[in-house]
Parts: structure tokens; sequence; C-alpha cells
């Protein structure tokens, strides 16, 4: 009789709950606080280490700095191979741990060690949530595990993967085979009939909204893709789950890996878990008599924040003239600028040259500050002008501390590299400073409201039905459209039941275009009473 995934492998025993901090300033320490032996290990640039969980080996690689959360991507089978992935995770602040299923091809024997990984994973405080990863063969725990934990796991990437073990390794590999039905303690018949493969039981995984990344070699002869991956994709589908697929002409079963990572690496950053963001009280807004709108050239645009402006009026009876838009454009919170910017003309104007005068001068009781497209200064990701990016909005933040004046900070917009391999880099950067922003209102209480993956989701969804959609025909800034959306995402951040069709009615657009004119009038004048370092500006008042 063959071993069947029944309820009781569905959900973990330890139910995807976070375990009681340990205190630990590194893997090493942590280990020794829950008794387990472990060796160093050097995985690339990187540190972790290898230690036996009952007898087999495991891995824990972490970053040099951790994002927030501590997230981890979890890899199956062949460690090592094709780390293209795993290194741009780690450079992300993401950690990379193994462990070893050698010769149970995704079998419950196999589910019951990853969970008692998990187990652990969790009293090192790893994030509830990890992303699964599965070259070849590692398909088949990987998507086992996740069915049988569909609220433990974020994503599933699978890389070729197996998906039905009478295709591999039943017609390919009979040493394998037999160590397969052994593992599963199947016969030869009963296997022809087993509903225990990753393209069955879809369901619990599909109603968890689990997202699937596949990355497909078309002329694989080992894996078949049209037995496995695309089987598994035309099920999940079927179930309403969410596939992503990357098809890879005149390849075959390696080499394993998208090349170049990024587009992979992006949508596995969209995918990684946040926290949602509470509502703020809609009164932070309302109540306040002089609103300070600090931000770079989308702000000085500042569409959205007239649209910000005549929804208070029209529904909160709100004067426009309380929105103090002063953004600049260029302008960054991080003080960075790209060499030769703006051909050479003049280096990036920092926040905090003018913000002291700005803040003398406009005297606000609020601050709404929107900051990140420009500091990554257009550049791949680094760890150095990522930290400076927290710092400057630190610093932006104890400024408003010390004035006992409230700050919202809006996550950056989207930046649109319109599918352009050579432009897709930036897009992941935006993703990581706009997470990491969000972590800020969990981990230090800051008021937040997320443009970002707000605008995500809606461009992923215009996409599907649009290949060419875009707000951004420059990747950067947004059209009218596009400070809609922005718009209508900050006005949910203090209006749940917000309906974005509010901005639609001929009154709305009456009072919109005549507040848009009142607020520049504002911002002109603002501008030339503090000053700026960006030249062709009202205000510019170039460095002594």
């Amino acid at each position: 009789m063959g071993i069947r995934f029944t309820r009781s492998w569905v959900v973990l025993l330890i139910g995807c709950l976070v375990a009681p901090p340990l205190r630990a300033e590194t893997l090493s320490t942590a280990f020794e606080q829950l008794g387990i032996e472990t060796e160093p290990l050097e995985f690339h640039e990187f540190s972790g280490v290898q230690f036996k969980l009952n007898g087999v080996t495991a891995y824990v690689v972490e970053p040099k700095e951790w994002a927030s959360g501590k997230p981890w991507i979890w890899r199956a089978r062949f460690w090592g191979h094709e780390p293209e992935l795993d290194l741009a995770l780690l450079k992300r602040g993401y950690a990379v741990a193994y462990c070893d299923v050698q010769n149970l091809f995704g079998s419950p024997q196999a589910v019951a060690r990853w969970n008692e990984f998990y187990a652990v994973a969790q009293k090192l405080q790893l994030h509830p949530k990890p992303i699964l990863e599965g070259m070849s063969r590692g398909g088949l725990i990987v998507f086992n595990w996740a069915k049988a934990n569909p609220q433990c796991v974020s994503a599933v990437y699978g890389d070729n993967p197996v998906c039905d073990i009478r295709t591999w390794p039943a017609k390919y590999s009979p040493d394998d085979w037999k160590r397969c039905l052994a593992a599963y303690e199947l016969t030869e018949s009963q296997a022809s009939e087993f509903q225990g493969n990753p393209i069955d039981g879809l369901q619990p995984l599909a109603d968890a909204d689990v997202p699937v990344y596949l990355v497909l070699g078309e002329d694989d002869r080992v894996v078949p893709i049209e037995q496995n991956g695309l089987e598994l994709a035309r099920r999940y589908q079927a179930l309403g789950g969410t596939v992503r697929t990357w098809r890879k002409p005149g390849q075959g079963h390696h080499p394993h890996g998208l090349h170049p990572v990024t587009p992979l690496l992006n949508e596995l950053l969209i995918a990684s878990p946040r926290d949602e963001l509470d509502p703020l009280p809609l009164e932070m807004l309302t109540a306040k008599q002089r609103i300070l709108v600090l931000g770079d050239s989308i702000t000085y645009s500042g569409q959205y924040v007239s649209h910000l402006a005549t929804w208070a009026k029209q529904t909160h009876q709100m004067p426009a003239e309380r929105f103090l838009n002063v953004g600049v454009p260029s302008e960054t919170v991080s003080g960075l600028s790209e060499p030769g910017h703006a051909g050479g003309k003049f280096p990036r104007p920092d926040l905090h040259e003018r913000l002291a005068r700005v803040l003398d001068h406009t005297k606000p009781d609020l601050i709404l500050a929107c900051y990140g497209m420009n500091d990554g200064i257009y550049q791949s990701f680094d760890s150095e002008r990522f930290q400076a990016y927290q710092a400057g909005l630190t610093k932006l933040k104890q400024a408003a501390d010390e004035r006992s004046v409230n700050i919202v900070f809006f996550t950056p917009p989207v930046y649109d590299a319109h599918q352009q391999a050579e432009q897709l880099e930036y897009e992941g950067v935006m993703h990581c400073y706009a997470s990491w922003l969000i972590a800020q209102h969990h981990e230090q209480g800051w008021h937040v409201i997320d443009l970002h993956f707000a605008m995500q989701r809606q461009l992923d969804a215009n996409r599907a039905s649009d290949p060419q959609f875009t707000w951004q025909s420059d990747s950067v800034h947004p059209n009218d459209a596009g400070h809609r959306a922005m718009a209508a995402a900050v006005i949910h951040g203090f209006a749940p039941e917000f309906d974005p069709a509010e901005l639609d009615s001929p009154t709305y657009r009456a009072q919109f275009a005549e507040t848009h004119e009142t607020l520049k009038t504002i911002q002109q004048s603002k501008l030339e009473a503090t000053g700026h370092r960006r030249p062709n500006i009202p205000g510019y008042r170039p460095e002594k």
C-alpha cells in the first residue's frame, strides 16, 4: 500500500508561527543557543554555517546586512549550481538555506524532513514565508512541501522542475525510479495511478494565492516540459493560481537558471511578503493647516498632489492653499549624484541642503515626503547607496521629530523599464527601497503610505490585457493617468473606502484644473523664498 498525502501533511504542526526571538548577533551564536553544533561555511563572498539536522546536511548562508523581516530563499537539491539568483538575493538582504533530501523524491519523508528544518528556521527568526527554489528533481520537494504548507510560502520557483515522477525518473533513470518507488512505498502498478505528484492537489496552494515562477528549456528531453512544468502551469491556472513562465527556445534540461536573472529576481522581490500597512487617521490630514510636500521632479510636476488637494477640498472642505508643494527636480534625500548628471552641468541637489530653510519658512504641521526614484541614481543595486537612502530618510524623520511635526512617507513610484533588459535592474532597486520603507512602519512606527506596490499591481493588471501599457514613457515620470494612480494610493492610505471613480466627475475635473494652477503659484513662491541648488527652477541659488 503506497503512502498518500493526507490532511495531516497539509499544515505544519508549528502553524507557520514565529518562534520567540533569539538574542544572537550571528548565525553561529544563534545555533549555539539552540544547542546545535555548526561549522563555518563560505559561499562566494558570503558566510554561513553548515550543520546536521538529525544526521542530514543543512546549510544557512546569511547576507552581510539583513533585509527587514529576515527573508530567505530555500533551495532544494544541487547546492551552489547556477547561483546567480541566490547571490542576487543575498546582496539584497535575503538568506539562502538548504536541507538535503537526496533520494527522497519529494515523498512524505522529504516533506517531514523539511518540516523539521522549517522549525529550526523559525527559531532562527527567519521569515515565516520563504521563497522555494527547485531545479530539476528539486521541483518534487518544493511543490509537495508548498502544497502541504501553503500558508508558509511566499513564492515557488521551478527550473525545469520534475512535476510528475511517471515522466522522470520512471522513463529516464531506472535506478532512480527504483529509489523513488521505495521512497513512496509504491509498486509499479500503484505508481501509474499515483495522485501525489506536484501536478496533483494544487488547490490549497492556489487558495493561498502563492505565485509560481517557471523557467523552462523548451527542448528538455530529460524532464519534458509538456508533462511537467507546462502541465503544472495549466492545472494551476485552471484553479485560479498565478503562473509566470520564461521559456528558453533551443535549450534543453541544462543549463539551469534564467540569464540574465533580473526579470525573475524582480518578480520574486514583488512576491516577497510584506505586512499590510494600516490606514492612517483621516484627521492626520484633514485637521492640518500647513501641509508641506517634499519630493523630486515627480512631486514638482505636482499632479498627484493637486489631486489629493482637490479631493480633500471637495470631500472635507479643506482649502487647497493648505498644501505647500516644494518638490525639486533631480533632488535626492540621500545626497547622492551619479557622475556626469545632467550632462555634467550640475550634481543632483540634496534635500538636506535646504531642509532647515524650508521648515523655518513654512512652519508645517504635517509633512508628506516622496523620495527614492533618484536615490539609486539609476544604477544597479548597491548596499552603500541603499544605506545612504536609509540614512537620508532617517535624518528627515529626525528633523520632523525635533519640531514635533508628523511626517508621512510615500514609497517611491514604480520605475517602468518597459521590459528592456538593460533597465530591468532598476525596477528591482525600487522594489527594495519601497519594501524597506514599508518595514519602517512596522519596526519603527513610521507613518507610511505605499504608492510603489499599489502602482505595480495596477500596472501588472493593465499589462495583462495590453503588454505595451505604461504610465511612464521615459521609465520615470508618470503621465496624467500615472499621477491619478499615485493620488488614488495616497488617498486610500487615509480613506480606505475611497473609490477612484470619484476623480472622474466633470465637477471634480474642473476643480482639479483650478487647484493645480493655485498650487503651482504657491509652489513658485515657496521655492523662491527658501531656495535650492537646482538650476532652471524658480528659487535657484548657486553654491557659493
